[in-house]
């Protein structure tokens, strides 16, 4: 007989895989009435009644997993069915783990556990554990959370859950990657991965390519992470998978702008946004808005860059969430960075002293401590070394860059690496140091060159130009135009309007008064088109007040 355990367990299929349209209200009506007693009308009018409710709470247009669990939770109490009550609030529970909700997810998962006799069936309780890990993690307990995804996994292979032991084995690999942990997280994803295609499981395979994708791009293989992004997509898309296809589209993104192709990268990070927004998965779209206010950052729309990131920090503070509170507040503290002192050039009188930003970084590096988060801190010490340089505090500037360095050294953040080589190279230059900074200078370059992190040795090669105006004029006027050429040509507009100002300066420096005129005049409209009207006047003042 088809009766209440049977019909909340496919509620629970339903809302654990069926992200793929709005809920219908026949559907629904044909789940009540299964779940139902015989002759009990009045029990289909009161699931209607909740399942408006669930759609009010989670918006004009629910997630369709949302408002199934709602319903699904809300029900529970009156089904005589532990096995079913039980599998009605773990959806619940998922649901609002999914929402960024994880101290209520937290309380769900716990009542749980010590519901009934305190035993709920093997399969149930280790994902119970692995989500109560995957709740600590995010509120910042990293030790807790690495325990009870032992104990799920442990639970996973004695029962003989060959899905369940390669979620446990993902999840372990992304706390192992968090932490800097590096190869024990790859050999985890890709232990995990085996296990989903030996068991045929789709999602799974999706998710665990997702992850290893991630990891690769910041440890350099970034042919590898868009290979991964690329397959996990396709699985996404065929399986109907919106989450995984909004998440699979941001991770794409993030990689391709690597590359260089910030504007396709931008494109698909804002349609995994689209979807994120649709079925309301708040924490989907908070880290599809951090990806995208990367990308607006190294484009140069520093006002849309922090509009995204304010949003995102927002979801992450609300949502309990130190790990992500710690890499979004560095992420803005960056983008005002940007917007004053530009790149790892002293020129202090430029620099407003920016003491939210300031403050915004040292509360990061002190959280991803604590936390034991080294790429954030890695990149919050280096952001907070290059507005110490801006401002002309060498020695705390150095101090910062190189403990940025080893720190990326030490998780193999390749990329952190290759920028931070550039702003100990910078400091160097700066306190007189000129040879061995430009000679870290090139290191950095190079290391980012290799791995085709184009927006990176761009950025480098501009600062090695900045460094070069005074000692070497002609030569820096040729380094500034491929800068300036290569940013044009991947959409970095406010680099390339300060590579051309730099040129500028090289140009008048090299005594060719009329090239340096032809390129401040280019560098002015720039910096107009972004709307920078102080930088674009600073363009004609270096060559006496001319132009037009």
């Amino acid at each position: 007989m088809y009766g209440p355990k049977h019909a909340l367990l496919h509620l629970l299929h339903l809302a654990r895989d069926a992200e793929r349209a709005e809920p219908s209200t026949d559907e629904l009506r044909v789940e009540t009435r299964a779940a139902a007693p015989v002759g009990s009308a009045a029990r289909v009018d009161i699931c209607n009644l909740l399942t408006t409710l669930a759609e009010r709470r989670f918006g004009t247009r629910p997630s369709r997993a949302s408002a199934i669990a709602a319903v699904a939770y809300a029900f529970s109490d009156v089904v005589p069915d532990e096995g079913a009550r039980d599998a009605a609030r773990f959806t619940f529970g998922l649901t609002r783990l999914q929402q960024g909700e994880n101290a209520r997810a937290l309380e769900i998962f716990e009542a749980l556990l010590e519901s009934g006799d305190g035993n709920p069936d093997a399969a149930l309780r280790a994902a119970v554990y692995g989500n109560i890990a995957s709740a600590l993690h995010a509120l910042g307990e990293t030790d807790k959370s690495l325990a009870l995804y032992r104990s799920s996994l442990a639970v996973s292979r004695a029962i003989g859950d060959r899905d369940g032991e390669g979620a446990d084995l993902c999840n372990l690999a992304n706390v192992y990657a968090a932490v800097g942990e590096v190869d024990q997280s790859l050999a985890l994803y890709r232990q995990a991965l085996e296990i989903s295609r030996e068991t045929g499981n789709a999602r799974h395979e999706s998710n665990h390519l997702g992850n290893l994708g991630v990891l690769l791009l910041d440890t350099g293989d970034v042919r590898g992470a868009i290979a991964c992004h690329e397959r996990a997509l396709g699985i996404s898309k065929r399986n109907h998978d919106r989450r995984s296809e909004a998440q699979d589209l941001g991770n794409l993104g993030a990689a391709l702008a690597v590359t260089g192709r910030l504007e396709r990268g931008l494109e698909l990070i804002d349609g995994g946004c689209v979807i994120a927004r649709e079925i309301g998965d708040r924490q989907t779209r908070a880290v599809l808005d951090a990806r995208a206010a990367e990308v607006l950052l190294t484009i140069g729309r520093l006002s849309a860059a922090q509009e995204q990131a304010e949003r995102a920090l927002a979801i992450a503070r609300r949502a309990q969430e130190p790990r992500a509170v710690a890499a979004r507040q560095a992420l803005l503290a960056r983008i005002a960075v940007e917007g004053v002192a530009g790149t790892f050039v002293v020129r202090p009188d430029e620099v407003a002293p920016l003491p939210e930003a300031q403050e915004a970084l040292e509360s990061s590096i002190a959280l991803a401590v604590r936390l034991r988060e080294r790429r954030t801190e890695a990149s919050a010490r280096v952001a907070l070394a290059q507005l110490r340089l801006a401002r002309g505090e060498t020695t705390s500037a150095e101090e910062l860059a190189r403990a940025g360095l080893e720190t990326a050294r030490a998780v193999r953040d390749r990329r952190a690496e290759g920028l931070a080589l550039g702003v100990v190279g910078a400091v160097a230059a700066a306190r007189g140091r000129v040879d061995e900074g430009l000679e870290l200078l090139a290191e950095g370059r190079t290391l980012l060159e290799d791995l085709g992190d184009a927006p990176g040795h761009l950025t480098i090669l501009h600062v090695e130009g900045e460094i070069g105006v005074t000692a070497h004029p002609t030569r820096a006027a040729i380094g500034l135009a491929r800068a300036a050429e290569g940013a044009r040509e991947i959409g970095m507009r406010l680099l390339e309007a300060r590579s051309r100002l730099a040129r500028a300066r090289a140009l008048v420096a090299a005594g060719d008064a009329s090239a340096a005129r032809g390129e401040a005049v280019v560098a002015r409209n720039r910096f107009h088109e972004l709307g920078r009207p102080l930088d674009a006047a600073t363009c004609i003042e270096i060559l006496g007040g001319g132009g037009r």
